[in-house]
């Protein structure tokens, strides 16, 4: 969670949101023209295959496996050790609530519900009958669990962060070896998680790249602003 906590952190994690709402903004066509590289024979790249949206699917029950990991742990931390032995209840908390107040609140109810952006593959530029929309306009063009932003690249950016927290947790007895492959390991989740998103039409660049900034920003002001507190002694 050091990195969370930096002072840094938030100043740059906004900073890079603006800069990226500035592009998108500035230059509203970039989103089409991407996806219209990755639209080819009438369809787009990874769209309809079994495995890959299998493995999307799997990725997407890890961060369900997550929170309720996390509800256990608080659940359970005054009646037995194991919770406070895996990570302090502070660190629960900033988890539970990061993906709470970011995947949750922020992007699947609020941005998502209100945005009216919608999907790549439902507009008329790739088969659909929708108008495209640039972010930050409102045109009516989706009612519920609209494109801006991504809800997946959002779970998985708050897993990605949950397990970053584990690993520095426990770091003193995993190897560097454990670690980088560890490391390596979410990288490749996230990546997975953010092409699959956005070259099966399910997203525009800006949706994946905001919804991961987003989350990242919303967990670290969770990791700031959240209150220190005791572990809970456990009872006998």
């Amino acid at each position: 969670m050091r990195w969370l906590t930096h002072s840094l952190a938030i100043p740059v994690l906004v900073a890079a949101s603006m800069g990226v709402i500035v592009i998108f903004t500035t230059f509203p066509q970039v989103d089409l023209t991407l996806a219209k590289l990755y639209f080819v024979d009438g369809a787009f790249l990874l769209h309809g295959s079994p495995l890959i949206n299998g493995l999307r699917m799997a990725f997407w029950n890890l961060s369900l496996l997550m929170v309720i990991m996390a509800v256990f742990a608080l659940s359970l931390a005054y009646h037995y050790a194991w919770p406070q032995r895996l990570l302090p209840i502070r660190d629960w908390n900033v988890i539970l609530w990061g993906f709470l107040l970011g995947p949750g609140l922020l992007v699947n109810v609020l941005l998502k519900g209100f945005s009216e952006r919608a999907r790549p593959r439902d507009i008329l530029s790739f088969g659909g009958d929708k108008f495209y929309t640039p972010i930050g306009q409102l045109s009516g063009q989706c009612d519920f669990d609209c494109s801006f932003v991504s809800g997946e690249v959002s779970g998985t950016t708050m897993f990605c962060l949950a397990c970053i927290v584990l690993i520095q947790h426990h770091q003193n007895r995993l190897s560097q070896r454990w670690q980088y492959s560890l490391y390596g390991a979410l990288a490749v989740i996230f990546t997975y998680v953010f092409v699959h998103r956005v070259l099966t039409g399910g997203h525009f660049v800006s949706d994946a790249i905001l919804g991961a900034l987003f989350t990242a920003l919303v967990a670290a002001l969770v990791a700031r602003y959240w209150p220190q507190v005791q572990n809970l002694p456990p009872r006998p």
